[in-house]
C-alpha cells in the first residue's frame, strides 16, 4: 500500500517587538455581584497577584484576590482579603516586596465614616495576620489609599482625609508594625473629593507622595500634579513641588497621577493633562536618585485616560485610549523616557491596571473590567512575540495564511 504524507506549511509574517501574548484569561471565579477597582502587582519570579472589589460578603463590597503564574494560569482560587464585613470595603491596592510577600490596602470602616485598612500576605497567599487599621485619625472620612513597598518589605501608605481636605501618610515595617505614625503631607490646594493619589518608597526608605491639587493660574481655576519627597525618618526633602504645566492662563487640567520607583531609586510620576474639551495627553516627569527632577516628557498622542507600569530596571509602559484612532495604544519607553516602540492594542482588550513581569519592560500584564453585561475581570499578558502574527502561539486566528 502506498502511503501519502501530507505536509502543512505555515506562513508567518515578519518579526514584531510587542503585542498580546496568549489568550485573555478570567481573573475572578465568582460571577455574583459586580466587580470593580482591579489592581495588580508582580512577584520576583514573574507570578502576580490581582485584587479587586466585589459585592459578595453579605453586606456591601468586599476585597478579593487571586494569584497567577507568569503565563497567566491560576495559582489559587479567589480568596477574601478583608475580615470586617460591615459596610463597603472597596478600592483595594496591592504592592509586593523582594520576596514576593504582598500587602493589600483598601477603603474600609473605622467606626466613624470610612477608614483605611491593610493586611499582609506571604508570597503564596497565606495571610500573615489579621487586617489592621492604617489611619490614626478616625473622625470623618479617610479613603482612597495608595501603597508602595520596598524590596526589604518597608510599606508606605498614603490617603486622602476628606474631612480636613488633606493628604496623609504613614510607614510600616515588613511585619506591619508602625514606623512613622500618621502625618499630614499637604493641605495646599487639595481638590475637594478627589481620589487622585500615588506614592513610592525607595530601597533606602526615602519616599515620595504625588497628588492632584486645585489652584488658580491667571485668575482661572485649574488642577495640577504636585509631589513631596521625604527621608526615611519623615524629614521633608522638598516642599510641595509642582510637576505639571497649567498651560496658558491655567487652561490645562492635570489629574490621575501614577508613580513608579526603579531598583536604582529613581522615580517617575505619570499623569494625564487635559488640553481641551475633547482630549489630552499623557505626560511624565522623572526624579533621579539624587533628587534632581527632569523636564516634562510627552508620552502619548491625543488621549483619553491611561495606565502605567514601571519595570525594576526603570523602563516603563504606558497604554492609553487614542482619541483620534479610537482605540488603545501601547508605548514602551527606556528609563530616560525615550520611546522604544509602540503598537495598537487590538479589541477586545481594554485599559486596565498594569504590572511588569520581567526586570525590563518587555513583559507585562493588565487586568481590566470589560464592557457589556457580564460581570468579571479579564487579564491579558503582553510581551515580545517572535512573529508579528503570533505564529509561535499556535493561534491560527492571527496567522496570515496556512497552506495545506
Amino acid at each position: 500500500m502506498r502511503r501519502v504524507l501530507s505536509i502543512v506549511f505555515l506562513v508567518a509574517t515578519q518579526a514584531a517587538a510587542q503585542g498580546p501574548v496568549g489568550a485573555p484569561f478570567q481573573i475572578n471565579e465568582s460571577i455574583s455581584g459586580s466587580v470593580s477597582f482591579p489592581d495588580v502587582a508582580s512577584q520576583p519570579d514573574g507570578s502576580f497577584v490581582v485584587v479587586w472589589s466585589s459585592d459578595q460578603d453579605g453586606d456591601g463590597a468586599a476585597v478579593r484576590a487571586r494569584r497567577f503564574s507568569r503565563n497567566g494560569s491560576a495559582l489559587s482560587g479567589e480568596f477574601g482579603v478583608n475580615e470586617e464585613t460591615l459596610g463597603d470595603q472597596f478600592r483595594p491596592r496591592v504592592a509586593t516586596d523582594g520576596r514576593g510577600d504582598f500587602v493589600v490596602v483598601w477603603s474600609g470602616q473605622d467606626g466613624d465614616g470610612t477608614g483605611v485598612s491593610a493586611r499582609l500576605f506571604a508570597a503564596d497567599g497565606t495571610a500573615l495576620g489579621p487586617e489592621f487599621q492604617v489611619n490614626a485619625e478616625t473622625a470623618g472620612s479617610q479613603q482612597h489609599p495608595a501603597v508602595s513597598r520596598s524590596a526589604s518589605g518597608a510599606i508606605l501608605v498614603s490617603w486622602f482625609d476628606h474631612t480636613s481636605d488633606s493628604v496623609a501618610a504613614a510607614t510600616f515595617d515588613a511585619a506591619g508594625s508602625p514606623m512613622l505614625a500618621e502625618f499630614v503631607v499637604s493641605t495646599t490646594g487639595l481638590y475637594p473629593g478627589t481620589s487622585d493619589l500615588a506614592c513610592g518608597i525607595r530601597s533606602d526608605g526615602d519616599f515620595v507622595v504625588a497628588w492632584v491639587a486645585a489652584h488658580e493660574v491667571g485668575g482661572s481655576p485649574t488642577t495640577d500634579i504636585f509631589q513631596k519627597r521625604y527621608s526615611a525618618g519623615g524629614v521633608p526633602l522638598s516642599g510641595d513641588f509642582q510637576l505639571s504645566d497649567p498651560g496658558p492662563n491655567g487652561w490645562y487640567f492635570s489629574y490621575n497621577p501614577d508613580l513608579g520607583v526603579d531598583e536604582h531609586d529613581n522615580f517617575l510620576v505619570v499623569w494625564h493633562t487635559q488640553l481641551n474639551l475633547a482630549w489630552g495627553q499623557v505626560r511624565g516627569r522623572r526624579t533621579d536618585a539624587s533628587g534632581m527632577t527632569g523636564p516634562i516628557r510627552e508620552l502619548s498622542d491625543a488621549s483619553e485616560g491611561h495606565e502605567f507600569s514601571m519595570a525594576p530596571g526603570g523602563e516603563f509602559v504606558v497604554q492609553w485610549f487614542d482619541y483620534f484612532a479610537y482605540g488603545i495604544e501601547s508605548s514602551r519607553f527606556d528609563a530616560l523616557g525615550n520611546e522604544v516602540d509602540s503598537f495598537p492594542v487590538p479589541e477586545p482588550y481594554g485599559l486596565g491596571a498594569q504590572s511588569h513581569l520581567s526586570r525590563d519592560s518587555t513583559e507585562f500584564v493588565t487586568a481590566h473590567r470589560p464592557g457589556g453585561p457580564e460581570p468579571g475581570l479579564i487579564g491579558q499578558r503582553f510581551g515580545s512575540r517572535l512573529f508579528a502574527d503570533g505564529f509561535e502561539s499556535g493561534d491560527t486566528a492571527e496567522w496570515s495564511e496556512t497552506v495545506p
